[in-house]
């Protein structure tokens, strides 16, 4: 399941910091699972503008609730993900389920 914070600034100012993105996603797939069951065994992915000279932004994953192993595989996927489509990633971040990218490869 895939959210995207939009670029207007009452929005993109308080989303930018990996913390909060994952704070976040963490509500949005906890309100989301809350109304629809068959989305629980899914993750989650948000993304926010970081910086709209350098054209980058945010992408934080959120494992499953009906994952029981709390084992976040997210840095293995995005890494395949960025091969397979040749996006510019950075994984700058202690989070290994936080990767920076272009905004034209989200």
């Amino acid at each position: 399941i895939y959210a995207y914070v939009d670029e207007s600034p009452p929005n993109s100012k308080w989303f930018f910091n990996p913390i909060t993105l994952g704070k976040l996603a963490r509500h949005l797939r906890d309100t989301w699972t809350a109304t629809n069951r068959k989305a629980r065994a899914y993750p989650f992915i948000v993304c926010s503008p970081v910086d709209s000279a350098t054209g980058t932004c945010l992408a934080v994953g959120v494992p499953p609730l009906a994952d029981d192993a709390h084992k976040s595989e997210f840095h293995n996927a995005f890494v395949m993900a960025a091969q397979r489509v040749q996006a510019k990633a950075k994984f700058n971040y202690f989070n290994s389920a936080v990767m920076e990218i272009q905004v034209e490869d989200r």
